[in-house]
């Protein structure tokens, strides 16, 4: 092999590694992408149940100020409609936190997973950069 073909050997083993290096830049950038959207999830997951919560106050407000205005008392069915108003805003809040937590629990092992990809490409590009530069090496020293 002559030196010139050794010397674009040596480029693509370079080369090999550059884009590695890359790839590797690309799955940490997108695991640092995803444990934010996380991060987001949650935060907005707690600001709904929040807002639900404050919707539902008001909800039940309303239905004992009707109650009153209409000359009826809260025993009885208003009673336990108001109750039972109240246990399925609690439950869609709660829900709410559960969908959250299931979003971000999801884009955590995403994460995850690019982290893998990234040492993988990386110790793929070190392997193969690696190869090509001693099988440069090979080429070279047996065409001497």
């Amino acid at each position: 092999m002559d030196p010139i073909s050794t010397v674009v050997a040596g480029f693509g083993a370079v080369s090999k590694l550059a884009g590695g290096f890359a790839e590797s830049g690309a799955y940490k950038a997108n695991a640092r992408s995803s444990m934010q959207e996380a991060n987001v999830a949650l935060d907005q997951s707690a600001r709904e149940e929040g807002q639900a919560r404050r919707d539902a106050s008001q909800l039940t407000g309303a239905q004992i100020a009707a109650a009153g205005a209409s000359g009826t008392t809260l025993e009885g069915s208003n009673s336990a409609f108001i109750i039972d108003q109240a246990v399925q805003s609690e439950l869609n809040a709660l829900n709410t936190r559960y969908a959250g937590q299931v979003k971000a629990t999801s884009l955590r092992n995403q994460a995850a997973v690019q982290k893998w990809q990234a040492r993988g490409a990386l110790t793929g590009a070190i392997l193969s950069g690696a190869a090509g530069i001693g099988n440069a090496k090979i080429a070279y020293d047996r065409s001497q």
